[in-house]
């Protein structure tokens, strides 16, 4: 986005971070690599909760904030 100041932003919507991205699942270090180069990072936690597989246990939303704190962080 170009502002009419000359100022400009960039605006991305990554997909969904999966647990063991820094062990490579999924899109792993391709995906953390776009992580690590923004500034800021808004994430959108499901006020439902949910489970990632049947075989999963349900995680609530608070769980989940918890848990993309201690990712974001390490």
């Amino acid at each position: 986005m170009m502002y009419q100041d000359g100022r400009r932003i960039t605006v991305a919507d990554l997909p969904g971070l999966i647990e063991g991205a820094h062990l490579n699942l999924g899109m792993g270090h391709f995906f953390l690599k776009h992580i690590e180069r923004t500034k800021l990072l808004l994430i959108i936690v499901d006020i439902n909760g949910f489970a990632l597989n049947p075989q999963s246990p349900f995680r609530n939303p608070f769980e989940t904030t918890i848990l993309l704190n201690k990712v974001r962080s390490a």
